[in-house]
């Protein structure tokens, strides 16, 4: 991690403004702090200062950066009472308009955001995150200034610059090769996941088997409903995408889900903690005016404790790592529109379009490939 940036010097004694934490210059105007400019630029700050203090009106066709996010927070909102974004896509833009906020200041208009203010926000984003969540910053960043200029709040679009750009591939493809190298590969031998198998309780052996077998996260376990479990199928859609699977599973994996549901039965969810909550959820705090959403996995986190235990644990290895086994081993069938369709993903081509169905034997030929590469004859 980048070492912190100290605090500019005021360029000269008179000079009216102080710097923030936020790498802005700001001032204290009626017992209300306002921003005026970054570090970088202290005589476009100043400018801003004084013509905020000659008492100029911001133009009709302007908005300020707290009027633009709430804007866009509102309209998410609504989306997501929709059914149209998850909770936890809405606390992710939440957190996203905090960081705005404070980077710009509420009070500082959008369209005068300069390619310099962009640059100086990408160099907070550097020293504190790593590449994949920059680009995932900087694309919930864009994805907010081009609302405003879709909804005419602005009458022109960002000028963002060179430096706000999203990470290069090859960037993100260089990082994965180090982490690979440094960490292995980010999926389990099957047998060290025998042995984890092995080694789960109720109702986590449920979990790791719906994993390895039929690819799922930890939120589509979570948000898995009686009516998608059917004998030995599972007929989910994704719901980051709703895409629709159809999954065969194997009779380890219905024996498990079978005793975890004898242990805490719910007519509705698959699965429940103890307290009948569901395993993945975002909550927010009560005693917190403002708070944002905080996501809790319940799944991931004594996932992690059964590594630990087994002395598997490794950087970059989660819960997730068993649905990255399953896509690895099962892309060794070659059939590619059968791993696609139990996985939920969809590859954008026109044969995707076309195909209304793929057959339950090609489908249970993956999961048999599967569950043979796990359990090869005499290791059972």
């Amino acid at each position: 991690m980048a070492k912190k940036r100290s605090k500019p010097k005021k360029p000269r004694k008179d000079f009216p403004l102080t710097p923030h934490n936020n790498g802005q210059w700001c001032k204290k105007v009626s017992g209300k702090l306002r921003y005026y400019g970054t570090w970088e630029d202290p005589e476009g700050a100043l400018q801003e200062y004084l013509r905020d203090q000659a008492g100029m009106q911001p133009r009709s066709d302007s908005c300020t950066v707290a009027e633009m996010c709430n804007e866009f927070l509102e309209t998410k909102e609504l989306a997501r009472d929709n059914g149209e974004i998850q909770e936890e896509t809405f606390a992710d833009y939440t957190r996203t308009c905090k960081k705005i906020v404070k980077q710009f200041g509420r009070n500082r208009l959008v369209d005068e955001l300069t390619p310099g203010d962009f640059r100086s926000y990408r160099k907070k984003l550097n020293e504190g995150l790593g590449l994949v969540g920059q680009l995932n910053q900087v694309n919930r960043t864009r994805i907010v200034f081009k609302f405003a200029y879709d909804e005419g709040l602005i009458d022109r679009p960002v000028r963002f610059g060179e430096a706000f750009k999203r990470p290069k591939k090859k960037a993100l493809r260089k990082q994965r090769n180090e982490q690979q190298r440094s960490r292995g590969l980010r999926m389990f031998e099957a047998e060290d996941l025998r042995t984890i198998i092995d080694a789960a309780g109720v109702p986590m052996k449920a979990f790791i088997l719906l994993g390895v077998n039929a690819g799922l996260g930890a939120s589509d376990i979570s948000a898995m409903e009686m009516g998608h479990w059917k004998k030995n199928w599972l007929d989910y859609p994704r719901p980051k995408n709703e895409n629709q699977r159809r999954i065969p599973l194997w009779a380890e994996t219905v024996a498990a889900v079978q005793e975890a549901r004898e242990k805490r039965a719910d007519d509705k969810f698959v699965f429940l903690t103890r307290e009948g909550k569901q395993y993945v959820r975002v909550e927010r705090n009560p005693n917190k005016k403002d708070a944002v959403a905080t996501r809790r996995d319940s799944v991931g986190a004594e996932f992690s404790k059964l590594l630990v235990r087994l002395k598997l644990k490794r950087p970059g290895i989660s819960f997730y790592a068993l649905r990255h086994t399953f896509r690895t081993v099962a892309g060794e069938t070659r059939d590619q529109q059968a791993v696609n369709a139990i996985m939920g993903h969809d590859d954008g081509s026109m044969a995707n379009v076309y195909t209304e169905r793929i057959s339950d034997e090609r489908l249970t030929a993956v999961t048999d490939f599967v569950h043979a590469w796990l359990w090869p004859k005499g290791k059972k």
